[in-house]
Protein backbone atom coordinates (compact mmCIF):
# COMPACT_ATOMS: atom_id res chain seq x y z
CA UNK A 1 0.00 0.00 0.00
CA UNK A 2 1.10 3.53 -1.41
CA UNK A 3 1.83 5.55 2.36
CA UNK A 4 0.48 8.95 2.25
CA UNK A 5 4.01 10.73 1.94
CA UNK A 6 4.34 8.87 -1.54
CA UNK A 7 1.26 9.64 -2.95
CA UNK A 8 2.16 11.55 -6.54
CA UNK A 9 -1.24 12.97 -6.98
CA UNK A 10 -1.36 14.61 -3.31
CA UNK A 11 2.31 15.45 -3.69
CA UNK A 12 1.22 17.41 -7.34
CA UNK A 13 -1.35 19.08 -5.59
CA UNK A 14 1.18 20.61 -2.89
CA UNK A 15 3.77 21.51 -5.62
CA UNK A 16 0.75 23.60 -6.99
CA UNK A 17 -0.23 24.92 -3.99
CA UNK A 18 3.46 26.25 -3.55
CA UNK A 19 3.28 28.07 -6.91
CA UNK A 20 0.79 30.71 -5.34
CA UNK A 21 1.88 30.90 -2.10
CA UNK A 22 3.79 33.41 -0.54
CA UNK A 23 5.57 34.23 2.86
CA UNK A 24 4.80 32.46 6.06
CA UNK A 25 2.46 30.23 4.11
CA UNK A 26 4.89 28.90 1.50
CA UNK A 27 7.03 27.81 4.24
CA UNK A 28 4.70 25.94 5.92
CA UNK A 29 3.61 24.45 2.53
CA UNK A 30 7.60 23.74 1.61
CA UNK A 31 8.09 22.14 5.02
CA UNK A 32 5.38 19.73 4.30
CA UNK A 33 7.07 18.79 0.82
CA UNK A 34 10.05 17.84 2.76
CA UNK A 35 8.24 14.67 3.89
CA UNK A 36 7.19 13.53 0.65
CA UNK A 37 9.48 10.82 -0.98
CA UNK A 38 7.96 11.04 -4.27
CA UNK A 39 9.32 11.59 -7.88
CA UNK A 40 6.94 14.51 -8.32
CA UNK A 41 9.04 15.58 -5.60
CA UNK A 42 12.32 15.10 -6.72
CA UNK A 43 12.00 16.95 -9.70
CA UNK A 44 10.80 20.05 -7.69
CA UNK A 45 13.92 20.14 -5.95
CA UNK A 46 15.82 19.31 -9.13
CA UNK A 47 15.13 22.37 -10.47
CA UNK A 48 15.70 24.35 -7.02
CA UNK A 49 19.58 22.66 -6.17
CA UNK A 50 21.36 25.65 -7.70
CA UNK A 51 19.05 28.39 -5.90
CA UNK A 52 20.64 28.74 -2.41
CA UNK A 53 17.27 30.81 -0.94
CA UNK A 54 15.80 26.61 -1.08
CA UNK A 55 19.16 24.87 0.85
CA UNK A 56 17.33 24.76 4.13
CA UNK A 57 14.18 22.75 2.42
CA UNK A 58 16.70 20.55 0.95
CA UNK A 59 18.54 19.72 3.79
CA UNK A 60 15.52 19.04 5.15
CA UNK A 61 14.16 16.72 2.13
CA UNK A 62 13.19 12.98 1.92
CA UNK A 63 14.38 13.43 -2.13
CA UNK A 64 15.79 10.01 -3.00
CA UNK A 65 17.54 11.72 -5.65
CA UNK A 66 19.02 14.51 -3.70
CA UNK A 67 20.19 11.85 -1.84
CA UNK A 68 22.02 9.76 -4.31
CA UNK A 69 23.57 13.49 -5.16
CA UNK A 70 24.64 13.58 -1.75
CA UNK A 71 26.65 10.27 -1.95
CA UNK A 72 28.48 11.80 -5.00
CA UNK A 73 29.27 14.51 -3.01
CA UNK A 74 30.64 12.62 0.14
CA UNK A 75 32.53 10.22 -2.33
CA UNK A 76 34.49 12.90 -3.74
CA UNK A 77 35.12 14.92 -0.14
CA UNK A 78 36.69 11.37 0.93
CA UNK A 79 38.80 11.41 -1.97
CA UNK A 80 39.98 15.02 -1.64
CA UNK A 81 40.38 14.69 2.42
CA UNK A 82 42.40 11.74 1.93
CA UNK A 83 44.57 13.76 -0.60
CA UNK A 84 45.30 16.09 1.98
CA UNK A 85 42.83 19.39 1.96
CA UNK A 86 43.42 22.28 4.42
CA UNK A 87 41.84 21.23 7.90
CA UNK A 88 39.68 24.05 8.12
CA UNK A 89 38.55 23.54 4.74
CA UNK A 90 37.99 19.34 5.90
CA UNK A 91 36.00 20.85 8.91
CA UNK A 92 34.12 22.94 7.05
CA UNK A 93 32.72 20.54 4.18
CA UNK A 94 32.16 18.17 6.14
CA UNK A 95 29.88 20.31 8.86
CA UNK A 96 28.09 21.43 5.59
CA UNK A 97 27.09 17.53 4.28
CA UNK A 98 26.71 16.00 7.31
CA UNK A 99 23.69 18.60 8.07
CA UNK A 100 22.39 17.23 4.35
CA UNK A 101 22.51 13.77 5.88
CA UNK A 102 19.29 14.66 8.12
CA UNK A 103 16.51 12.59 6.50
CA UNK A 104 17.96 10.96 3.55
CA UNK A 105 17.66 7.31 3.03
CA UNK A 106 18.64 6.24 -0.29
CA UNK A 107 20.28 2.94 -0.99
CA UNK A 108 23.00 4.61 -2.08
CA UNK A 109 24.02 7.24 0.53
CA UNK A 110 23.92 3.84 2.93
CA UNK A 111 26.54 2.38 0.71
CA UNK A 112 28.80 5.57 1.21
CA UNK A 113 27.95 5.19 4.84
CA UNK A 114 29.60 1.65 4.68
CA UNK A 115 32.94 3.71 3.13
CA UNK A 116 33.18 6.11 5.75
CA UNK A 117 33.03 3.45 8.39
CA UNK A 118 35.88 1.72 6.15
CA UNK A 119 37.18 4.66 6.73
CA UNK A 120 36.82 5.29 10.22
CA UNK A 121 40.57 5.61 11.65
CA UNK A 122 41.35 7.64 8.61
CA UNK A 123 38.83 10.35 9.29
CA UNK A 124 39.29 10.23 13.59
CA UNK A 125 42.94 10.75 12.63
CA UNK A 126 42.93 13.87 11.19
CA UNK A 127 40.30 15.43 13.84
CA UNK A 128 37.50 16.01 11.87
CA UNK A 129 35.26 17.67 14.63
CA UNK A 130 34.12 21.33 15.08
CA UNK A 131 34.74 21.74 18.68
CA UNK A 132 37.26 24.85 18.48
CA UNK A 133 35.64 28.19 18.29
CA UNK A 134 37.01 29.80 15.19
CA UNK A 135 37.01 26.30 13.14
CA UNK A 136 33.58 26.41 11.89
CA UNK A 137 33.83 29.79 9.77
CA UNK A 138 30.97 31.95 8.99
CA UNK A 139 32.69 33.03 5.52
CA UNK A 140 32.49 29.38 4.90
CA UNK A 141 28.59 28.28 5.45
CA UNK A 142 25.70 29.78 4.77
CA UNK A 143 23.79 32.51 6.96
CA UNK A 144 21.29 29.92 8.49
CA UNK A 145 24.04 27.11 8.98
CA UNK A 146 26.56 29.24 10.91
CA UNK A 147 23.49 30.49 13.13
CA UNK A 148 22.60 26.86 13.61
CA UNK A 149 26.68 26.01 14.43
CA UNK A 150 26.33 29.03 17.07
CA UNK A 151 23.40 27.38 18.73
CA UNK A 152 24.44 23.73 18.39
CA UNK A 153 27.69 24.70 20.39
CA UNK A 154 25.62 26.79 22.76
CA UNK A 155 23.39 23.35 23.62
CA UNK A 156 26.23 21.08 23.45
CA UNK A 157 25.00 19.37 20.10
CA UNK A 158 27.54 16.65 18.78
CA UNK A 159 30.38 17.73 16.95
CA UNK A 160 32.56 15.55 15.69
CA UNK A 161 32.24 13.58 12.49
CA UNK A 162 30.88 10.23 13.47
CA UNK A 163 29.21 11.19 17.06
CA UNK A 164 27.30 13.58 14.50
CA UNK A 165 26.50 11.29 12.27
CA UNK A 166 25.14 8.60 14.54
CA UNK A 167 22.48 11.82 15.89
CA UNK A 168 21.66 11.71 12.21
CA UNK A 169 20.79 8.34 11.51
CA UNK A 170 18.74 8.37 14.95
CA UNK A 171 17.09 10.96 13.44
CA UNK A 172 16.08 9.87 10.20
CA UNK A 173 15.10 7.04 11.74
CA UNK A 174 12.46 9.17 13.89
CA UNK A 175 11.17 10.81 11.17
CA UNK A 176 11.00 7.99 8.79
CA UNK A 177 8.49 6.10 11.58
CA UNK A 178 6.72 9.09 12.27
CA UNK A 179 5.66 9.68 8.84
CA UNK A 180 5.74 6.17 7.10
CA UNK A 181 4.83 4.17 10.09
CA UNK A 182 4.67 0.13 8.85
CA UNK A 183 5.87 1.45 5.49
CA UNK A 184 9.26 2.91 6.86
CA UNK A 185 12.13 0.77 5.21
CA UNK A 186 15.62 3.05 7.14
CA UNK A 187 15.51 1.08 10.23
CA UNK A 188 16.69 -1.94 8.53
CA UNK A 189 19.35 -0.21 6.53
CA UNK A 190 20.88 1.00 10.04
CA UNK A 191 20.35 -2.44 11.34
CA UNK A 192 22.41 -3.79 8.39
CA UNK A 193 24.78 -1.18 8.70
CA UNK A 194 25.31 -1.93 12.29
CA UNK A 195 25.80 -5.89 11.55
CA UNK A 196 28.56 -5.14 9.24
CA UNK A 197 30.22 -2.25 11.14
CA UNK A 198 29.43 -2.31 15.00
CA UNK A 199 32.05 -0.52 16.52
CA UNK A 200 31.21 2.27 13.96
CA UNK A 201 27.31 2.58 14.54
CA UNK A 202 26.54 0.56 17.13
CA UNK A 203 24.88 3.35 18.89
CA UNK A 204 22.54 3.73 15.98
CA UNK A 205 21.98 0.01 15.57
CA UNK A 206 20.96 -0.51 19.29
CA UNK A 207 18.75 2.38 18.48
CA UNK A 208 16.84 1.10 15.63
CA UNK A 209 16.09 -2.57 17.07
CA UNK A 210 15.24 -0.79 20.43
CA UNK A 211 12.63 1.20 19.10
CA UNK A 212 10.81 -1.25 16.86
CA UNK A 213 11.14 -3.87 19.66
CA UNK A 214 12.86 -2.93 23.09
CA UNK A 215 13.13 -6.39 24.65
CA UNK A 216 14.87 -7.88 21.00
CA UNK A 217 17.44 -4.81 21.84
CA UNK A 218 18.10 -5.67 25.30
CA UNK A 219 18.49 -9.34 24.13
CA UNK A 220 20.76 -8.92 21.07
CA UNK A 221 22.69 -6.10 22.77
CA UNK A 222 23.00 -8.15 26.16
CA UNK A 223 26.82 -8.70 25.79
CA UNK A 224 27.40 -4.92 25.30
CA UNK A 225 25.10 -3.89 28.10
CA UNK A 226 27.53 -6.05 30.70
CA UNK A 227 30.39 -4.47 29.42
CA UNK A 228 31.05 -1.46 32.02
CA UNK A 229 33.57 0.33 29.11
CA UNK A 230 31.04 -0.11 26.22
CA UNK A 231 28.06 -0.18 28.27
CA UNK A 232 27.73 3.97 28.27
CA UNK A 233 28.77 4.04 24.79
CA UNK A 234 25.60 2.13 23.91
CA UNK A 235 23.26 3.64 25.84
CA UNK A 236 23.74 7.39 25.68
CA UNK A 237 21.49 7.23 23.08
CA UNK A 238 18.17 6.22 25.15
CA UNK A 239 18.95 9.57 27.34
CA UNK A 240 15.50 10.41 25.98
CA UNK A 241 13.70 7.27 27.40
CA UNK A 242 10.60 8.56 29.83
CA UNK A 243 7.89 7.77 30.72
CA UNK A 244 5.00 10.31 29.82
CA UNK A 245 0.54 9.86 30.18
CA UNK A 246 0.94 5.84 31.22
CA UNK A 247 3.29 4.95 28.79
CA UNK A 248 7.26 4.89 27.86
CA UNK A 249 8.22 6.97 25.36
CA UNK A 250 11.71 7.24 23.25
CA UNK A 251 12.87 11.16 22.20
CA UNK A 252 15.11 11.57 19.76
CA UNK A 253 18.83 14.04 20.13
CA UNK A 254 17.35 17.38 19.73
CA UNK A 255 18.39 19.62 16.26
CA UNK A 256 17.61 22.52 14.19
CA UNK A 257 16.13 22.36 11.03
CA UNK A 258 15.35 24.90 8.39
CA UNK A 259 16.16 28.53 7.61
CA UNK A 260 15.46 30.01 11.01
CA UNK A 261 16.48 26.97 12.74
CA UNK A 262 13.58 25.19 14.71
CA UNK A 263 14.18 23.03 17.10
CA UNK A 264 13.49 19.80 16.25
CA UNK A 265 13.07 16.65 18.48
CA UNK A 266 10.96 13.37 18.56
CA UNK A 267 8.79 11.46 21.00
CA UNK A 268 7.36 8.19 20.22
CA UNK A 269 5.63 5.93 22.47
CA UNK A 270 7.30 2.61 23.09
CA UNK A 271 4.94 -0.43 22.11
Amino acid sequence: MVGYYEDENLCGRLISDITFSVGKERDKLLKELCKFKTVTADGFWREKIRNESYLPYIMMCRSNEFSDYLADRLRDYLDRLFDGMDHADAVNEAYFLLHICLFKESDKLFTVYEKLAQSKKRIVSLAIRWNTDDIISEKSQPDFLYRRYLLERENGCENSFFSFLTDSLILTMCNAIILDGTNETVTEKVKALYEKYPDVYGSAGFFAYFIKDNSMAYDKFSEYTADPVKYPDLMWVLDGLGFENGAYTQGSPTAFTGKDNETLHFSMILD
